[in-house]
Order: C-alpha cells, then structure tokens, then sequence
C-alpha cells in the first residue's frame, strides 16, 4: 500500500515537473510530493527512507536529496571520497511535510557516484560479521581505478571489498533486507545544442546550497 502511494507521488511529480528548468526544485518538490502520499495512506502507522538525484550531463551539475536515507558517496578522480551529505529530512511518511531543499554538486569528468540502501551497511558479510560504513568506505577507497573500466567494473571491486563474495551472491546476504547498489561514472560533459544544432556553451555553475 505504501510502495503504491509513493509511485504514485512520484509520477505526479514527474508529471507536473520540469526537470530541465529547475533540477533542485524538481528534487524538492518529489520529495515533498512522495512525502504527502505516504504520510496520507500510511497515516503516520509506518515510514520509509527515500534518496532522488538529477543529473544535468550539460553542465555536470547533480540535484539530489534525501529523506531519512543514508548518503551516497562521490568519488573523484583521484580517489579522494567525499559524503554528499544532503539536507536531510525525517523518513517519508511521519511528517505532512518534510521541508527540506536539494544540495547540488558539480561533477568533474572521472567523478562517481555510488547510492546504496541500508541493507547492505546495516548487514553481515559472507563470514556473518557486521560490515557497516566504515568497512564501506574501505572498499570504495581500496576499489582501484583503472582507466578502462566503468561504473560496472568499479561497483563489482566495491561489492566484493564490502561483504566478501561476487555481486552474484548478493540475492543470499540479502534476505534480512534488501540490498541495492547503483553507481554513475560521470565521463565528459554533453555540449548542448540550439534548435539549429549548433553547439551552445553550458551556463555558469551556481550551487543554490553546498553539499556537507
């Protein structure tokens, strides 16, 4: 009942929004509006955590933010690993209204972002020993790399440093709570084009709000 009610607060958002012309208001206004139908059809009996992120491939710039939900992490370049800590809001569902706003972020060609749902820190790895966001951590860091490989590749070496064992035999630890993993390799930005075809030259970055 409560999955029914947030597909359909997200598709009236996705609807009644326009992504291109304001990302962080569109992030804002799913939340709130995935937020309202949970909180009327559950009537604050249960709660769930809830994560949206937009990315503009024009300007590399990325909308995101959170309601209860962990954060994702962004790893750069380099290698450096940074929480995008989002202005967080209580968990779907306990409040008619979480009022809370998106954090953007620019994203640099070598960039990744990875999201991940509770199940996976909050479980055991194929040893039955607790992981947690510290051993996560480790891994995303330990993770190298290389030049040739993709998101795939990078996520497979994060998994397998996280709980032990191949992504295949995730369906396995997974059975105490789900476990997601979803990673964006952000390459090169796209030039956008006027209606001629013509390249046009992405705006300026201006975050409305830092990521922490």
């Amino acid at each position: 009942m409560i999955t029914a009610a947030a597909h359909a607060g997200f598709h009236a958002a996705l609807h009644r929004l326009d992504v291109k012309a304001d990302p962080s208001s569109w992030v804002s206004e799913l939340l709130e509006g995935t937020n309202h139908a949970v909180y009327v059809s559950a009537k604050n009996e249960s709660e769930m955590s809830f994560a949206v992120a937009v990315v503009d491939f024009e300007n590399g710039r990325m909308a995101y933010g959170s309601a209860g939900h962990h954060p994702q992490y962004l790893q750069s370049g380099t290698g450096a690993i940074k929480a995008l800590l989002a202005q967080q809001a209580p968990q779907l569902g306990k409040a008619p209204v979480l009022g809370t706003r998106a954090s953007t972020v620019d994203l640099q060609p070598g960039d990744r972002v990875i999201w991940y749902t509770d199940g996976l820190v909050e479980g055991n790895d194929a040893k039955g020993e607790a992981i947690g966001k510290a051993r996560f951590q480790r891994a995303i860091r330990a993770a190298k790399l290389e030049s040739s490989d993709g998101a795939v590749e990078w996520l497979e070496k994060v998994i397998e440093g996280t709980v032990g064992c191949k992504s295949s035999a995730l369906p396995e630890l997974a059975r105490a709570d789900d476990i997601t993993v979803i990673a964006l390799q952000f390459k090169a930005r796209i030039a956008a084009r006027s209606d001629s075809g013509a390249p046009v030259a992405p705006p300026p970055f201006s975050p409305k709000s830092e990521a922490a």
